[in-house]
């Protein structure tokens, strides 16, 4: 089988071919370097998510390329000899579609990963793994947050209404996507210290939300918070960065002053083997059963008949069962239209996260569940717990008044 490496020990007249996939200042500082430099023939490629990115000074594509199938097909139409990846440090659909690619086609791929803000002395950090989190951790009273997450995740903060929400962003989210209480900064990095602190102190600014993107570029913020003594919630990178960042390491020898790229490749070509078995790897394992059936089982080892005491005790949980989210469903059928959307809410709040809270002097027990995904969902939820609330259960050990309600 020949492949695109092949090709350039055939063809090694002609520039080396690279595609640049962009969206970051270190992308944009390494177009401009290529370009001025010469010797490689870039083209630099952008996801569209912002609508009027920064001119390039190299050749430039906007848009998606269709998944892993869509790139490994785009590399080998456009002759792809090199891949760059120097996207965002959340943009990990992208990187993880360029690691399969590159491996399926024995393509160097370098990683220009930035380094992750670290928390320092003085800093009122609370570290979270996603959006949600975020949102959650802003509490249930009225607070003034500083939003820096990007316009594609503000709708999230609809869920907690009675914040007020000052939104930065490079271009406006759609207006849907707003909260109710939201004021909106059109603002493209870097920004200066004191200016983040003279605008966090005009809007009297206690919480600040962001991502943790790395990089001196949009710096200035934590570091005003951290004078200011705001809390900042932060949103941790994808797990993959710890792989993008030991990629890094072999990124650079690609990149110094004076290194021939297509030359320097070569030493990448060891991760990308290993990213290539890891790809066999996980091709041979997905056609594994995830249930052993009993008839995969020697014929020694099957089980005849389950013992008469055992099935019977599974035969009540399983009806009590049924009929407790049959009940539910019932519930929730007076919010929602369809009894199918109504049972997979159900199924999907008893599977949810909640925080349970005993109250020996009242005698009550508060189960305060985390809101779903959709605003409509919450407004049906929260009915439901208000239902079951009015119904005055009691727990069946302590006696304890059952309270529910949506947070």
């Amino acid at each position: 089988m020949t492949t695109p490496r092949d090709e350039i020990a055939q063809d090694r007249d002609r520039a080396p071919r690279l595609l640049l996939l962009g969206g970051t200042s270190e992308a944009r500082a390494l177009s401009e370097r290529l370009a001025r430099e010469g010797g490689v023939e870039a083209v630099v490629s952008l996801a569209g998510r912002t609508r009027a990115p920064l001119a390039s000074p190299l050749p430039t594509r906007i848009g998606g390329f269709g998944g892993v199938e869509g790139l490994r097909r785009y590399l080998v139409e456009s002759r792809i000899d090199r891949v760059i990846d120097a996207t965002h440090p959340f943009a990990e659909r992208i990187s993880a579609n360029a690691r399969e690619a590159c491996a399926a086609l024995g393509l160097p791929l370098a990683v220009l990963a930035r380094e992750p803000w670290r928390r320092q002395p003085g800093d009122r950090w609370i570290e979270v793994a996603d959006m949600a989190a975020a949102v959650a951790a802003l509490g249930e009273k009225p607070r003034r947050v500083f939003l820096t997450v990007g316009r594609l995740s503000v709708g999230a903060f609809r869920a907690e209404p009675q914040h007020y929400y000052l939104v930065r962003s490079i271009e406006p989210p759609e207006p849907e996507e707003m909260p109710p209480s939201s004021e909106l900064i059109l603002a493209r990095g870097p920004f200066e210290r004191e200016d983040e602190m003279r605008l966090m102190r005009e809007r009297q600014i206690d919480a600040l939300v962001t991502k943790n993107s790395g990089g001196p570029l949009t710096y200035a913020k934590i570091e005003a918070a951290r004078d200011l003594a705001i809390e900042t919630i932060v949103v941790a990178p994808p797990s993959a960065q710890a792989e993008r960042r030991l990629e890094a390491d072999l990124a650079k020898q690609a990149l110094v002053d004076g290194a021939d790229i297509q030359k320097k490749a070569e030493t990448v070509e060891t991760l990308q083997a290993v990213q290539a078995q890891l790809v066999d790897l996980r091709a041979k394992r997905k056609p594994t059963p995830k249930k052993v059936t009993i008839e995969s089982l020697p014929e020694d080892q099957r089980p005849t008949q389950l013992a008469p005491l055992n099935k019977m005790l599974v035969d009540t949980v399983k009806m009590i069962a049924y009929r407790a989210e049959t009940a539910l469903v019932a519930l929730l059928q007076r919010h929602l239209k369809k009894e199918d959307e109504a049972r997979a809410l159900v199924r999907e709040l008893l599977v949810s996260s909640a925080d349970i809270e005993p109250d020996d002097d009242a005698k009550t027990l508060t189960v305060r569940v985390h809101r779903m995904a959709s605003p409509a969902h919450d407004k049906a939820i929260a009915a439901l717990l208000h239902d079951l609330t009015s119904l005055e259960f009691r727990h069946p050990e302590t006696g304890a008044k059952m309270l529910y309600m949506l947070v």
